[in-house]
């Protein structure tokens, strides 16, 4: 349901580096453009994408650091701690603050809305980018935080059709089957 609201949240420190990427891709590509066989005209049309997909990250950077420091401290701290790794607030119990984190990503996922950030404005700028797109399907199929990492990036897309049409995914008996056996690859 929010899993593109997580993986920005999850990429939110970052998304700074990825459009200085994506600018320097945009610099190798008109470089190297006198060596290719393409138009002049579609290497500028895939220079000024990767331009604009860099301004979207910058934006959407922007957005979230302000939508994120107007929440109310509670939900501040649980988002903190979930997605940056922050410490735990003293005090406060791991039922608390996974509660405080579930209402956090709720209203970034209603500010992000009500600012044109939605799902489809994810896909249409973070679609491309394997990274963002192996934490949603990371998101989205509920692989637990501390065994995304034992998940391969480059062989989860594979296992996942191989072991969805393996498996099935008709019921949550399924998923978790499904879930157990991408991890015990």
């Amino acid at each position: 349901m929010q899993e593109y609201v997580k993986v920005l949240l999850c990429m939110q420190k970052k998304l700074d580096h990825e459009a200085e990427e994506l600018e320097k891709a945009g610099v190798f590509k008109a470089f190297h453009s006198y060596y290719s066989e393409k138009s002049c005209e579609s290497i500028a049309l895939e220079i000024l994408h990767l331009q604009e997909r860099a301004e979207a990250y910058r934006r959407v950077e922007e957005a979230l650091e302000e939508i994120v420091s107007s929440l109310p401290p509670k939900e501040r701290d649980a988002i903190g701690f979930r997605f940056h790794k922050k410490e735990i607030p003293k005090g406060m119990r791991i039922r608390t603050l996974y509660r405080n984190s579930v209402l956090g990503i709720a209203m970034v996922a209603r500010e992000l809305e009500r600012r044109g950030f939605t799902k489809a404005w994810f896909f249409k700028h973070c679609g491309e980018d394997e990274h963002m797109m192996f934490l949603y399907r990371c998101y989205r199929s509920q692989i637990p935080i501390e065994q995304r990492g034992a998940v391969a990036a480059c062989l989860l897309p594979k296992r996942v059709l191989s072991e969805r049409k393996r498996v099935g995914s008709d019921s949550r008996d399924a998923d978790s089957a499904f879930q157990k056996s991408v991890l015990q690859k």
